[in-house]
Formats: structure tokens, C-alpha cells, sequence
């Protein structure tokens, strides 16, 4: 009887391992952590700065979502954080070429701010 009850309590302090290391027991010790380090909040910044963008497409309205795209490229580049306050205004769509042959041109003009620091989550 001795017998048993030793491998009884074996088994049990092998079991409570188990469970432990299945729920991630050691993985809170990483949560508590991460957590001590709280995420900076973003500002937007003071400073304005102006992108314009042209592309070239078969229409209008796609070369218009071409230079936005280009001008958001730009922003994230000079933005690490994002950019804030933004204000798009559209320019002269024109067609290339003899009555638009090669597509249309389209342009847009981007003020915008940048968030601030660079290592703050929005």
C-alpha cells in the first residue's frame, strides 16, 4: 500500500506538470512582460507637408486611384507612424495623346501631418 501511494503522488505532481505546461504557465511570465511596456498614443504632429501625385491611366477616376496610391506610398514613407489631417484636393484630369489615345492624366495634391512619435500605435 506504501507503493501505491507513492506512485499516486508521482502521478499527480506529473499530471499538474502537464496541465501547466499545456495552458502556457510559462507563456504569462512573457504576457506580463509585454504589457509593463505600454504603447505610446500618437499625436499628429505640428508640421504640414504638401505630396502631389500624377499617374496616367485609361480613364479618369483609375488615374485618379493611381495617384492616390502613389501619394499614400509617399506619405507612409516620410510617415513612419501614419500620416494625420489629411486633405486631398483633385487636379485637371487631361487626356494624352489626340483626344485621349494614350489615356488620361490625373493629378492630386495631399497636404497632411505626420503622427508623432515615430513608435506610437494609433
Amino acid at each position: 500500500m506504501t507503493n501505491l501511494n507513492r506512485m499516486s503522488w508521482r502521478w499527480v505532481v506529473a499530471g499538474l506538470f502537464l496541465a501547466l505546461s499545456a495552458c502556457g504557465g510559462a507563456a504569462e511570465v512573457e504576457d506580463v512582460l509585454g504589457t509593463s511596456e505600454s504603447a505610446l498614443t500618437c499625436t499628429c504632429g505640428a508640421e504640414t507637408f504638401t505630396v502631389v501625385r500624377r499617374a496616367t491611366s485609361v480613364n479618369c477616376a483609375r488615374a485618379y486611384d493611381q495617384a492616390n496610391s502613389l501619394a499614400d506610398e509617399a506619405i507612409a514613407a516620410a510617415c513612419p507612424a501614419g500620416g494625420c489631417n489629411l486633405t486631398r484636393s483633385l487636379q485637371s484630369c487631361a487626356p494624352v495623346g489626340p483626344q485621349g489615345s494614350q489615356g488620361f492624366s490625373m493629378g492630386v495634391l495631399v497636404t497632411y501631418s505626420c503622427n508623432e512619435p515615430d513608435t506610437c500605435v494609433e
